[in-house]
């Protein structure tokens, strides 16, 4: 379902953004996607979101700077957008593969031109270009992921990590103190003072090691990364882990899969249909329709047939 609600957002964009260019035949569509882009990056690296946090925190907002904390479903839902971007750009490909094979390879200027018009050609390539291009940013992190900020990680000192439902994802790694593994800290009931490291006392019984040298090469370690400086500077100094590990979390069945695939598939058609018209799309009226919003949330749900504009 998260997969799908993603995609429905994305693809009322692509399809407004397409359904323009097939309309007007114009390029107005190319600043649209330049600030989509941008906007997307800032959103899945994170900044948004800690800019959001930095600003509320300077006007001592505290209860609404909590409420912007990272959960789990926060970090889900930025994973998510890898897998729901694609499927939405099926149906127009098909729509246009189908149309060349009936109507053959017409000229740009014929009515029944596979891609519509030169500039719904060039905006298809581009927006798929575009969405390539932001999955690979994010990625391989050609652009930095945002700093967590101190207090997302500071810890209930009465409450234990794992009796928090809503903080199963770890987004940061705590160094290694007397020989135990980097803890996991969560990410809720925060406080707002000058945080520095969260002392952490030996278990009885374990011998005394000196903790300060894995704690200064894990540090080392994180700052030497690409980005690694820019987030020490802004207070984070710890090593970030952006992978997801959600252990024991089951695959969902291919027939789940392929269903969301479907629904995604799904509205991108009819949002076409409704806006564009079934008979245009598939070549038998010469100029698109233009219907009022009543006309096209029915032509969402119903075609007439034989197929009107």
């Amino acid at each position: 379902m998260l997969v799908a609600a993603h995609a429905f957002a994305e693809t009322t964009r692509l399809a407004a953004s397409w359904i323009g260019a097939v309309t007007t035949g114009t390029f107005f569509w190319i600043p649209t996607l330049l600030i989509t882009l941008l906007l997307n990056l800032f959103l899945r690296l994170g900044w948004s979101r800690w800019c959001l946090f930095q600003l509320l925190k300077r006007l001592r907002l505290r209860r609404l700077a909590r409420k912007v904390a990272p959960v789990d479903w926060n970090l889900i839902h930025d994973e998510v957008r890898i897998y729901g971007g694609y499927f939405r750009f099926v149906p127009i490909l098909a729509l246009v593969v189908a149309r060349a094979f009936v109507y053959g390879l017409l000229p740009a200027t014929s009515p029944r031109f596979a891609l519509f018009n030169a500039s719904a050609g060039w905006a298809l390539l581009v927006m798929l270009i575009a969405e390539l291009m932001e999955d690979l940013v994010v990625v391989q992190e050609l652009l930095p992921y945002a700093p967590v900020a101190a207090e997302w990680h500071e810890r209930d000192q009465a409450r234990e990590c794992l009796n928090e439902p809503g903080q199963l994802v770890a987004v940061e790694v705590r160094p290694t103190l007397f020989g135990r593994p980097a803890r996991r800290d969560c990410a809720s009931n925060m406080t707002f003072d000058s945080v520095s490291e969260i002392p952490l006392q030996p278990s009885p019984g374990l011998p005394a090691s000196p903790a300060s040298v894995d704690a200064e090469r894990l540090a080392e370690r994180s700052t030497r990364g690409r980005w690694g400086r820019l987030r020490a500077a802004l207070g984070q100094r710890q090593q970030l882990v952006p992978a997801l590990s959600l252990h024991g979390i089951r695959e969902l069945p291919f027939r789940v899969q392929l269903g969301a695939c479907y629904v995604i598939m799904e509205v991108t058609m009819g949002l076409l249909s409704a806006l564009l018209g079934p008979g245009y799309l598939r070549g038998l009226f010469d100029k698109p329709c233009e219907p009022s919003a009543v006309q096209a949330m029915l032509t969402y749900l119903l075609w007439d047939v034989p197929l009107s504009c």
